[in-house]
């Protein structure tokens, strides 16, 4: 089977993170795999060199992009086409407008925004598909809200190696880097610097914590917009040397290590790759209560708050603290809730819709 995946993305967020696995997996179970990747992405320095890639720009407004996907397609002719974001979607969907020879096409949904409507909503989400696959159950309700048929979403969540992420040991090269004490209690985020992650929900949370357990540290990782905009919140509650921003360049397993708690205040949330890879390495865990996130936790996996709610995040990070009983608890939770994400799964379970698309 020849399978053609296109990601839109410059950075190298959670879908990303997907995308790579993804094509990794196809390749271990036998496929031919090719990638339509954005000009100057990450994604294409992290590829396996069995993978053919082509990098093109994504523009704004999409002219030349949909020209150069059917152009590698006539070339490749892959039996499946697989867009993993949204603009990935828009201009494959132009391709195959002006393309009557277009492969079956899939679409990967991972973020909880509303669907666009009007004729081009109507045309991109509605016409031309021949498959969704929302990765929580969330997303799979926003889908059929838009007016998608149920019988063309299969939901088929993210997942993580989670042998990589087993019984993790603190990297203490990275520890000194960042200048953190093997002694500090760190609460830490994976998350891009963007406004639905809730950053300033999640320094008010921290800023009550260290009122109340001043050796404590918080640390921040990510990229994004609002970045600038944190470090001034930061430094306006003079919490310079007790929050510590981050780029997200070491390996996730290398990162999660360094945390004793793991928190996540997303105002709106798809299901989240570092969620999943923390219950994986046994991190108690607690997140906002949105989007695909109660799927990761299930009944015990990990404690829900209300996504606004600054001191419902506090007064759980500061049980987290104080009570070692119930970090182990949550912690043998969470591995337990982890194995219904192993990747292995994500791949076999994306692969056996691929075969019935071209089973017809």
């Amino acid at each position: 089977m020849k399978v053609l995946l296109i990601n839109s993305e410059k950075g190298l967020r959670g879908g990303e993170y997907q995308t790579l696995e993804l094509a990794l997996g196809l390749i271990n179970r036998g496929c031919t795999v090719s990638m339509l990747a954005s000009a100057d992405s990450e994604i294409v320095g992290k590829l396996d060199n069995r993978i053919e890639v082509v990098q093109t720009g994504f523009e704004f407004l999409p002219f030349r992009t949909p020209l150069a996907i059917n152009r590698f397609v006539r070339r490749v002719r892959p039996d499946i086409i697989h867009v993993q974001t949204s603009r990935a979607h828009t201009h494959a969907r132009l391709a195959k407008l002006i393309n009557r020879e277009f492969p079956p096409l899939v679409v990967s949904r991972r973020v909880a925004f509303a669907i666009s409507g009007g004729l081009g909503g109507f045309i991109k989400y509605r016409t031309g598909i021949s498959h969704y696959i929302p990765i929580s159950k969330a997303i799979e309700r926003i889908l059929i809200n838009a007016g998608i048929d149920k019988d063309k979403i299969t939901v088929i969540p993210s997942g993580v190696d989670i042998e990589k992420f087993k019984r993790l040991k603190p990297d203490k090269k990275l520890q000194r880097e960042w200048n953190l004490d093997e002694n500090d209690f760190i609460i830490g985020t994976v998350a891009p610097f963007e406004k639905e992650k809730g950053y300033s929900i999640l320094l008010d949370a921290a800023e009550i914590v260290l009122n109340k357990y001043p050796s404590c540290k918080f640390v921040f990782v990510g990229e994004g917009s609002l970045e600038k905009e944190i470090e001034t919140l930061i430094k306006g509650k003079g919490l310079v040397e007790k929050v510590i921003l981050k780029p997200a360049e070491p390996p996730l397993e290398n990162i999660l290590s360094l945390f004793d708690v793991f928190v996540l205040a997303s105002n709106m949330e798809g299901l989240s790759t570092a969620l999943i890879a923390s219950i994986a390495s046994g991190l108690p865990s607690l997140a906002s209560d949105t989007g695909g996130i109660p799927e990761v936790f299930g009944e015990d996996g990990g404690i829900l708050i209300s996504p606004d709610d600054r001191e419902g995040f506090a007064e759980a990070i500061c049980d987290f603290i104080q009570d070692k009983t119930k970090r182990i608890k949550f912690s043998e939770n969470a591995r337990l809730r982890a194995k219904r994400f192993d990747i292995s799964e994500t791949v076999d379970r994306t692969f056996e819709v691929y075969r019935r698309i071209i089973a017809g």
